[in-house]
């Protein structure tokens, strides 16, 4: 198992682009990947969330909580929920 989905340079190209639109072609490419991977990606991140949801319960996460998105970024997904 690895420790993340995106590198950080990815995450920050993905950040950039939601945050202020803005384009690169690692943000092309990452896109790219994410579109070719989506379906495995979903498969792992509900397996995720039925993982970390039995560990809550048996009192196995310590530090499991809701994360809050930086305020721009909640912003921005209340937005596209509306849209």
């Amino acid at each position: 198992m690895r420790r993340y989905i995106f590198t950080e340079k990815e995450r920050r190209a993905l950040l950039r682009w939601l945050e202020m639109d803005e384009d690169s072609s690692l943000l092309r490419v990452t896109l790219h990947r994410l579109r070719l991977s989506i379906g495995s990606l979903r498969r792992d991140l509900e397996l995720l969330r039925l993982v970390l949801m039995k560990m809550r319960i048996e009192g196995r996460a310590l530090g499991y909580g809701p994360y809050k998105l930086p305020p721009r970024l909640q912003e921005l997904a209340e937005a596209l929920k509306e849209s």
